[in-house]
């Protein structure tokens, strides 16, 4: 991996890329999610929690068994299209660069500093699924951009958690 003066980490070119939609990219985020390990993120009867997709960020926080599960969202929060311009024989000009916003709930118990360092972990979980290099990293090179950001929701019964990640892959858009 190469870090660029704007941030962006590039994977080194070997052979073509494939290019990606923004569809794709979500989808791609949200099953990274959706298998990301549970261990010790249990509390009281809930022993095995599970990740489960909202429709929307916002159904977080209205849907009342978001606390017994790790619910989340993820969306692409802004998309730039620009040239790619760096002398590469990828399969198009253009390279898009996206925002994607990751949030989830985490229950939290009165007074326990436990809960909020686990709702950490289960952020450095959902982190580590997203960076874990497989087939599909040939397409998106992802760069963590903000990794916890918890909130407490108005009710004091959850944290919800933001994570950003920066993503730069090739479009099929101008081919």
């Amino acid at each position: 991996m190469v870090a660029r003066a704007s941030g962006v980490v590039v994977a080194p070119r070997s052979g073509s890329r494939m290019a990606g939609t923004l569809s794709q990219l979500r989808q791609f985020f949200a099953t990274r999610i959706a298998a990301t390990s549970t261990g010790g993120l249990g509390q009281g009867s809930i022993t095995s929690p599970t990740w489960k997709q909202e429709r929307s960020p916002f159904a977080l926080l209205d849907e009342p068994k978001a606390r017994t599960h790790l619910a989340f969202s993820c969306q692409i929060a802004d998309a730039i299209f620009t040239d790619a311009g760096d002398g590469s024989s990828t399969s198009s000009r253009y390279v898009v660069e996206a925002s994607v916003a990751v949030l989830f709930l985490y229950r939290i118990r009165a007074s326990r500093q436990a809960d909020v360092d686990k709702a950490a972990t289960a952020a450095e979980a959902v982190a580590r699924s997203i960076m874990t290099l497989g087939t599909e990293d040939r397409e998106y090179m992802i760069l963590p951009d903000l990794l916890f950001s918890p909130t407490l929701t108005d009710d004091g019964e959850a944290l919800l958690v933001e994570q950003r990640y920066r993503v730069r892959f090739d479009t099929t858009i101008g081919t």
